[in-house]
């Protein structure tokens, strides 16, 4: 077109919206936006955005893929350095605590074989125990006979009357002070509460053993008393040497450190991994009661998680992380856990006397490193991406610039604007195909000019627009058909003039038409007042008969809300349609002359649809479908979508063979239930009729309830099967 005549145009258009309604130039002005939005992004189909954008996206996913493969083989090497860091610091700790052990036991014999110690006199094992009392001092060391009587103890307070009859009270409760009178040596833990909070100790027990003769076996013999030392669990990682160690220690960096412990209790015992001093690592033990000593937490923020009875203990969060990980973990295993929506690295080892040592770390710290240089490498890559989209936008604009003079000729061509192309001289340009692609064009222009000379433009234009040269033939398709007609439509054409009839019957199939569309239909033609509909051509269809009684069931409803439309209005047309649905096969395709085609169906499918649209009057049905619909719904696995009505057993003119025909009553999840229920009583009882009689038909009818035998429904299977009865006796 014209540029001028273009412009014109749109002027004409906008001053037409302008003396239109609000509604019309607000719709004018919301089409303009999205043209203008289409123009836009327009440049997005371009070659110039297409190379552009392919290159930027081989690179990106270059890089994508590149930086993945590094992200994982970094990663692993990164989880493998951090295992060897971490184990050997569980390994430490591990191997502390058995040295710690085997130096306890060690300790606690040699003494219980003093022979100061087995005289259970007081005074020399003071003498005895006093150098012990000034090298650990945090230890409280007791010494009772086998009748729990104390002797001696660490703590001057503990020897008068009352608090000694409280420890003497509390000893026959101690399953460790227990074994030990058994002759069976161990470590315990013990929680005793005091005024304002509970002291946590690990508890040493060892017999001791009457002096014996040189040589002789002391199993079997009765002790004569115990040694015991108490160990505050807040002091086991100085006891053991391990909370000296550089590679655990960790500054205390509290604003207040004289804040006394009952005011850190109210503290919440969340983790601590990531948060202040910790580095996003921490290393501490636990017991084989369940407690947590922090050999890493110099901080008393940890104290009161330390001092917490097991049942305290296992309901923190440190209690479930550590449950967690002792039962989800393989000892010595560096694995990933996800806990309370973070995830860590632990590693966890058992020691001695059921001690086990664990380290955990958050997840960010073992990958921080790699995230760094993560980091950096996407800053690198970002800036080479950025120069190559400025290299290949230049470049591509030096390759579209050429292929528009292209562009230019072929739009010409489509338009048979050929004098355009043979008039002006060939563009040359450095890259050879475009040079091509130009004499090619000019080679095709030159000839059309020349054939249009022959013929005129209008059919040389048709025959470009033509994708494909139409031929007469057709093939066998199974498909469903669908017959329409209106009931007593001779009436109307002959009460009605034909200009209202002609309105009121394009109204109609209007309706109808829309009906057929929405559910991927064919319209073969329309016959005076009958529609013919197929399914499965020439478009292949998944469901034909799904869709076809779906498609009766809306023009069913679009019908009657039409007729109920015109009642409103005035208008005395009532149309009542009358459907027949038959699947079956059928010739599909172009029928005709060689001058003049009709794409049709031809076959005995047709006729059987035509006939059971016609049966309906004597059913007084509206949508009559044959058996073979049936079963096909069946495997189309929709048939439970319907609810059908057993009619009779027929035999259609022109045909041998006798077949069920049912009503089409509506979908299955729109029917009543009632009205559900006696369909399915009615077709029961029908099959009954077909195959046994109708006496015996008769006879089940009576055996349903009085009160469903009364609905009008089932007066109406009474009186159809009668009337068969009646035919047989007379016969």
């Amino acid at each position: 077109m014209d540029p001028q005549k273009a412009d014109s145009a749109s002027k004409d258009a906008l001053q037409s919206v302008r003396e239109k309604s609000p509604l019309a130039r607000w719709v004018y002005s919301v089409k303009q936006l999205g043209l203008k939005a289409r123009k836009k992004l327009e440049f997005t189909r371009g070659l110039q955005f297409t190379i552009t954008a392919q290159i930027i996206s081989a690179i990106a996913l270059s890089f994508s893929i590149g930086n993945l493969f590094l992200y994982r083989t970094a990663s692993e090497r990164l989880l493998d350095h951090s295992y060897n860091r971490y184990n050997d610091h569980v390994d430490i700790i591990v191997n502390s605590m058995d040295r710690w052990v085997d130096t306890t036991k060690k300790t606690m014999q040699i003494l219980s074989e003093s022979p100061s110690i087995k005289s259970l006199d007081p005074q020399k094992i003071n003498q005895a125990l006093t150098p012990y009392f000034k090298l650990k001092p945090y230890r409280v060391w007791r010494v009772f006979d086998n009748k729990g009587k104390l002797l001696l103890s660490s703590k001057q307070s503990e020897l008068n009357t009352h608090e000694k009859r409280i420890i003497e009270l509390r000893l026959k409760l101690k399953q460790g002070y227990l074994k030990a009178l058994q002759g069976e040596a161990g470590l315990d833990i013990n929680f005793m509460r005091k005024k304002t909070s509970v002291e946590g100790c690990l508890v040493a027990n060892q017999p001791i053993f009457p002096n014996t003769a040189e040589g002789i076996d002391i199993n079997g013999t009765t002790p004569i008393g115990v040694l015991r030392f108490c160990l505050p669990l807040s002091k086991l990682a100085d006891d053991n040497g391990i909370s000296d160690l550089t590679q655990f220690s960790i500054k205390n960096n509290r604003n207040n450190p004289d804040q006394p412990l009952t005011k850190l209790i109210k503290v919440q015992n969340e983790l601590e991994i990531h948060r202040g001093d910790y580095s996003g690592q921490i290393f501490y033990i636990v017991t084989k009661n369940g407690n947590l000593i922090f050999p890493s937490a110099n901080d008393s923020r940890f104290d009161h998680i330390t001092l917490l009875p097991p049942k305290k203990v296992s309901s923190s969060s440190w209690g479930r992380l550590t449950e967690s990980i002792l039962s989800q973990h393989a000892p010595g295993k560096f694995k990933k856990i996800s806990f309370e929506g973070e995830n860590f690295y632990a590693i966890s080892k058992q020691a001695s006397q059921g001690f086990s040592a664990i380290v955990i770390v958050d997840e960010n710290t073992v990958f921080k490193p790699l995230n760094g240089i993560l980091f950096k490498l996407l800053v690198i890559q970002l800036i080479v991406l950025l120069v190559v989209i400025i290299v290949c936008y230049f470049a591509c604009r030096q390759l579209t610039k050429p292929l528009q003079s292209v562009i230019s000729q072929v739009r010409n061509l489509g338009d048979l604007d050929l004098s355009a192309n043979t008039d002006k001289p060939l563009p040359r340009h450095w890259i050879l195909e475009i040079n091509q692609v130009t004499e090619s064009i000019v080679r095709l222009s030159r000839a059309m000019d020349s054939f249009t000379r022959y013929l005129p433009i209008e059919v040389v234009r048709n025959l470009l627009m033509t994708n494909r040269r139409a031929v007469l033939g057709g093939s066998n398709k199974d498909i469903a058909i669908m017959f329409t007609d209106i009931a007593d439509f001779t009436m109307y054409s002959e009460s009605l003039p034909a200009n209202e009839l002609l309105l009121y019957l394009n109204d109609y199939f209007s309706e109808l038409t829309e009906c057929v569309q929405a559910t991927s239909g064919t319209i073969d033609k329309y016959i005076g007042d009958s529609l013919m509909v197929l399914w499965g051509a020439p478009i292949k269809l998944d469901t034909p008969c799904q869709l076809a009684c779906s498609s009766a069931l809306a023009i069913r409803s679009a019908s009657a809300n039409l007729v109920n439309q015109w009642t409103i209005d005035g208008v005395n047309a009532v149309f009542k349609t009358r459907i027949g649905i038959h699947y079956g096969n059928a010739i599909v395709g172009n029928v005709g002359s060689k001058n003049r085609f009709n794409y049709t169906i031809i076959g005995d499918s047709v006729n059987v649809a035509n006939r059971l649209e016609g049966i309906n009057k004597n059913f007084g049905s509206e949508i009559i479908v044959s058996e073979s619909v049936l079963e096909q719904l069946g495997k189309e696995q929709k048939l439970a979508d319907f609810c059908f009505r057993l009619l009779d057993v027929i035999q259609i003119k022109g045909k041998h063979r006798t077949t069920k025909v049912y009503e089409l009553v509506d979908h299955s999840l729109s029917i009543d239930p009632d009205l559900k229920a006696q369909v399915d009583i009615w077709n029961r009882i029908m099959n009954i009729a077909i195959e046994q009689g109708p006496l015996q038909a008769l006879k089940q009818w009576g055996m349903e309830s009085a009160a469903l035998r009364a609905e009008p429904f089932m007066l109406k299977l009474r009186k159809a099967i009668f009337m068969e009865a009646q035919i047989q006796i007379n016969n």
